[in-house]
C-alpha cells in the first residue's frame, strides 16, 4: 500500500501524515486508525525511547 493510500484510507490529512513522516506527535486517535487499517494494534508500531532529561521542579 502505498502512503497515499494509506492516508486515504485513514482519514488523514495531509497536515498529519507530514508530522508522522517528521517523528512529531500525533494524538493516539490517529495511530489508532492507522492500525485499523492496517490490520494491526498500535503497540506494534510504537517504541517507548525513555528521555533521560531531567525535569526541573516548579514547586517552591
Amino acid at each position: 500500500m502505498s502512503k497515499a493510500e494509506l492516508r486515504k484510507r485513514a482519514g488523514l490529512s495531509s497536515a498529519t501524515f507530514t508530522k508522522l513522516r517528521k517523528n512529531q506527535e500525533v494524538n493516539l486517535s490517529i495511530l489508532l486508525k492507522i492500525a485499523t487499517v492496517m490490520d494491526c494494534n498500535a503497540g506494534e508500531m510504537m517504541d517507548f525511547i525513555k528521555d533521560d532529561t531531567p525535569v526541573e521542579s516548579t514547586e517552591p
